[in-house]
Protein backbone atom coordinates (compact mmCIF):
# COMPACT_ATOMS: atom_id res chain seq x y z
CA UNK A 1 0.00 0.00 0.00
CA UNK A 2 1.47 3.71 -1.17
CA UNK A 3 1.86 6.09 1.49
CA UNK A 4 0.01 9.25 2.24
CA UNK A 5 3.47 10.91 1.53
CA UNK A 6 4.32 8.88 -1.44
CA UNK A 7 1.39 9.54 -3.02
CA UNK A 8 1.46 13.34 -2.71
CA UNK A 9 5.40 12.70 -4.01
CA UNK A 10 3.77 10.91 -7.07
CA UNK A 11 0.91 13.36 -7.71
CA UNK A 12 3.38 16.51 -7.82
CA UNK A 13 5.38 14.30 -10.34
CA UNK A 14 2.11 13.72 -12.25
CA UNK A 15 1.52 17.14 -12.08
CA UNK A 16 5.06 18.56 -13.42
CA UNK A 17 5.40 15.81 -16.01
CA UNK A 18 1.27 17.06 -17.31
CA UNK A 19 2.50 20.24 -17.37
CA UNK A 20 4.90 20.00 -20.49
CA UNK A 21 4.29 18.55 -23.64
CA UNK A 22 4.97 15.65 -25.09
CA UNK A 23 4.64 13.61 -28.76
CA UNK A 24 5.52 10.07 -27.33
CA UNK A 25 5.46 7.66 -24.75
CA UNK A 26 7.13 4.09 -24.93
CA UNK A 27 9.08 1.37 -23.46
CA UNK A 28 12.61 0.41 -24.45
CA UNK A 29 14.20 -3.10 -24.28
CA UNK A 30 17.35 -4.57 -25.87
CA UNK A 31 18.11 -8.51 -26.24
CA UNK A 32 21.10 -8.40 -24.06
CA UNK A 33 21.30 -7.26 -20.35
CA UNK A 34 21.25 -3.38 -19.56
CA UNK A 35 22.54 -2.49 -16.06
CA UNK A 36 21.64 0.31 -14.89
CA UNK A 37 24.60 2.21 -15.79
CA UNK A 38 24.20 1.12 -19.63
CA UNK A 39 20.24 1.73 -19.60
CA UNK A 40 21.35 5.54 -18.24
CA UNK A 41 23.97 5.54 -21.69
CA UNK A 42 21.58 3.71 -23.96
CA UNK A 43 18.93 6.80 -23.19
CA UNK A 44 21.20 9.54 -23.37
CA UNK A 45 22.76 7.93 -26.39
CA UNK A 46 19.24 7.85 -27.94
CA UNK A 47 18.23 11.57 -26.87
CA UNK A 48 21.55 12.55 -28.57
CA UNK A 49 20.58 10.84 -31.83
CA UNK A 50 16.84 12.01 -31.43
CA UNK A 51 17.91 15.61 -30.44
CA UNK A 52 20.25 15.80 -33.71
CA UNK A 53 17.47 14.72 -36.34
CA UNK A 54 15.23 17.36 -34.75
CA UNK A 55 17.61 19.95 -34.76
CA UNK A 56 17.23 19.70 -31.06
CA UNK A 57 14.00 20.05 -30.31
CA UNK A 58 13.85 16.97 -28.50
CA UNK A 59 12.88 16.24 -24.38
CA UNK A 60 13.01 12.89 -23.14
CA UNK A 61 11.85 11.79 -19.18
CA UNK A 62 12.85 8.34 -18.29
CA UNK A 63 12.61 5.88 -15.70
CA UNK A 64 15.02 3.11 -15.31
CA UNK A 65 13.21 0.08 -13.90
CA UNK A 66 14.60 -3.46 -13.33
CA UNK A 67 12.95 -6.45 -14.83
CA UNK A 68 10.07 -8.59 -12.67
CA UNK A 69 11.56 -11.79 -13.83
CA UNK A 70 14.68 -11.86 -15.34
CA UNK A 71 17.97 -9.74 -14.93
CA UNK A 72 18.71 -6.35 -15.98
CA UNK A 73 16.98 -3.29 -16.93
CA UNK A 74 14.36 -1.59 -19.17
CA UNK A 75 13.13 1.70 -19.91
CA UNK A 76 9.75 3.96 -19.49
CA UNK A 77 10.06 7.28 -21.17
CA UNK A 78 7.96 10.41 -22.15
CA UNK A 79 9.24 11.48 -25.49
CA UNK A 80 8.99 14.99 -26.97
CA UNK A 81 9.17 15.23 -30.86
CA UNK A 82 8.04 18.13 -33.11
CA UNK A 83 4.88 17.07 -35.02
CA UNK A 84 6.06 15.39 -37.91
CA UNK A 85 7.57 12.38 -36.41
CA UNK A 86 4.11 11.33 -36.64
CA UNK A 87 4.15 10.65 -39.75
CA UNK A 88 5.21 6.94 -41.34
CA UNK A 89 8.77 7.98 -42.66
CA UNK A 90 9.50 9.85 -39.65
CA UNK A 91 8.46 8.28 -36.83
CA UNK A 92 10.73 4.68 -38.39
CA UNK A 93 13.44 7.32 -37.95
CA UNK A 94 12.86 7.36 -34.44
CA UNK A 95 12.52 3.35 -34.49
CA UNK A 96 15.79 2.69 -36.14
CA UNK A 97 17.67 5.61 -34.01
CA UNK A 98 17.07 2.86 -31.42
CA UNK A 99 18.36 0.17 -32.33
CA UNK A 100 21.35 2.30 -33.89
CA UNK A 101 22.17 3.37 -30.22
CA UNK A 102 21.60 -0.36 -28.85
CA UNK A 103 24.36 -1.75 -31.61
CA UNK A 104 21.29 -4.07 -32.81
CA UNK A 105 20.99 -1.85 -36.37
CA UNK A 106 23.47 -3.91 -38.11
CA UNK A 107 24.15 -7.79 -39.51
CA UNK A 108 26.30 -9.52 -38.53
CA UNK A 109 28.33 -13.09 -39.49
CA UNK A 110 26.88 -16.23 -38.26
CA UNK A 111 29.29 -19.24 -37.61
CA UNK A 112 29.06 -20.00 -41.16
CA UNK A 113 30.18 -16.69 -41.99
CA UNK A 114 27.20 -15.74 -43.25
CA UNK A 115 25.69 -12.31 -43.00
CA UNK A 116 22.31 -12.31 -40.61
CA UNK A 117 20.55 -9.36 -39.20
CA UNK A 118 20.42 -9.02 -35.28
CA UNK A 119 17.56 -9.25 -33.47
CA UNK A 120 16.29 -6.12 -32.83
CA UNK A 121 15.69 -3.81 -29.72
CA UNK A 122 12.70 -3.55 -28.94
CA UNK A 123 10.66 -0.46 -28.75
CA UNK A 124 7.31 0.20 -28.06
CA UNK A 125 6.16 3.57 -29.69
CA UNK A 126 2.84 5.00 -28.90
CA UNK A 127 1.44 8.77 -29.58
CA UNK A 128 0.94 10.42 -26.62
CA UNK A 129 -2.45 11.12 -25.30
CA UNK A 130 -3.12 13.33 -22.11
CA UNK A 131 -6.75 11.22 -21.77
CA UNK A 132 -4.60 8.08 -21.29
CA UNK A 133 -2.07 9.94 -18.44
CA UNK A 134 1.38 8.85 -19.50
CA UNK A 135 3.17 10.67 -17.00
CA UNK A 136 1.15 8.44 -14.57
CA UNK A 137 2.12 5.23 -16.24
CA UNK A 138 6.22 6.89 -16.09
CA UNK A 139 5.59 8.06 -12.29
CA UNK A 140 4.10 4.96 -11.24
CA UNK A 141 7.66 3.30 -11.77
CA UNK A 142 8.81 6.14 -9.62
CA UNK A 143 7.06 4.67 -6.27
CA UNK A 144 8.65 1.10 -6.71
CA UNK A 145 12.19 2.04 -5.20
CA UNK A 146 14.91 0.57 -6.94
CA UNK A 147 15.12 2.99 -9.98
CA UNK A 148 16.49 5.85 -11.82
CA UNK A 149 15.06 8.38 -13.73
CA UNK A 150 16.53 12.11 -15.38
CA UNK A 151 15.19 14.24 -17.69
CA UNK A 152 16.81 15.15 -20.84
CA UNK A 153 16.48 18.72 -22.77
CA UNK A 154 18.54 20.91 -24.15
CA UNK A 155 17.38 23.40 -21.61
CA UNK A 156 18.37 21.88 -18.91
CA UNK A 157 21.90 21.80 -17.47
CA UNK A 158 22.79 18.02 -16.30
CA UNK A 159 25.91 19.44 -14.47
CA UNK A 160 28.05 17.31 -16.84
Amino acid sequence: MISKKDELIKQAYIDWLDSMNWSFWCTLTTPYELTPKSARRAIKRYHAILSRISNKRCRIFFVLEPFGIKEGMHIHCLILMPEKYHEPVYYKQMVESWQLCTGRYKRVKDERGCWVEQQNARIDLKRYKETISASGYCTKYLMKGNVDYDIFDENYDHGE
